[in-house]
């Protein structure tokens, strides 16, 4: 007859129900409110056994969990979707989606899902369609609609879903999937510097600072080329260029030379 959050103090101590507020913003950054949805009864008695002592008051207050990079705002995710990809993965079992690709074409698919990754404010179902398939991530704010299909998923015994984010680099889109990965070397500004030594590029990421204050640093590690690649080091400006491979060399100075002719082209109209 009593409310959970009224018996709180039986079920749970007051660093738990702390961390299971602050868990709940880390979520919500990514799920949105059905991440509440999920355990709304838990949380009924953690935020009520959180506002009880001053010091967790306090700290409940006063820490926050925001988006990364310059502040966009995740990818909007269709609750119904969401629904449907976790009830497939918990129940391994096929699913049907309304597919928008990024050039805005839409398709119908029947997958095997391996696995949920978010990744920069955005939801990634891994899938296969056929055993034979390479998995591929489906951003989840792309997908129209889904079910869940009657038949179980085709699994593959020896998937890891962890083995599989490191070999991809973090999920990322190689632009050959076939080639090995390239020994990377970037000549970097001191004050660009912090951009490596916090987030490495990778686990072989190398730095060898400069023996005389405001000279270079060198950069050097082995990754895959992705998409993203020379957008990111086209995006550090004047603060690094890229010694090293030519072709890596070559296409961010086409970058950059184009978003330079187009910004010039406007300057004094």
């Amino acid at each position: 007859h009593l409310r959970l959050s009224e018996m709180a103090n039986w079920f749970m101590t007051e660093e738990a129900a702390l961390y299971q507020v602050l868990s709940l913003q880390v979520l919500q950054s990514t799920f949105g409110d059905a991440a509440k949805n999920a355990i709304e009864r838990q949380m009924d008695a953690a935020e009520h056994l959180t506002q009880e002592q001053r010091r967790t008051r306090r700290l409940r207050k006063r820490v926050r969990i925001v988006p990364d990079g310059i502040g966009r705002l995740r990818a909007r995710i269709s609750t119904e979707v969401l629904s449907s990809v976790m009830d497939a993965l918990a129940g391994d079992q096929k699913i049907s989606i309304e597919y928008r690709s990024a050039a805005g074409h839409f398709s119908n698919r029947e997958l095997s899902p391996l696995g949920l990754v978010a990744k920069d404010g955005a939801l990634y179902l891994l899938a296969v369609k056929s055993l034979s398939d390479r998995p591929i991530p489906y951003p989840l704010h792309r997908i129209q609609s889904a079910n869940v299909r009657p038949f179980p998923a085709q699994g593959r015994a020896n998937f890891s879903l962890d083995d599989h984010i490191r070999s991809t680099h973090q999920l990322s889109h190689a632009l050959d999937e076939q080639s090995e990965h390239v020994l990377v070397k970037l000549k970097v500004h001191p004050q660009w510097l912090y951009h490596f030594a916090e987030r490495p590029l990778s686990d072989t990421q190398e730095i060898a600072k400069p023996s005389q204050p405001g000279q270079w640093a060198t950069v050097t590690a082995t990754i895959p080329i992705t998409v993203l690649l020379v957008p990111f080091i086209a995006s550090l400006g004047r603060g690094v260029e890229v010694i090293e491979p030519d072709s890596l060399r070559l296409n961010t100075a086409q970058w950059l030379a184009e978003a330079t002719a187009l910004y010039s082209s406007k300057i004094g109209r």
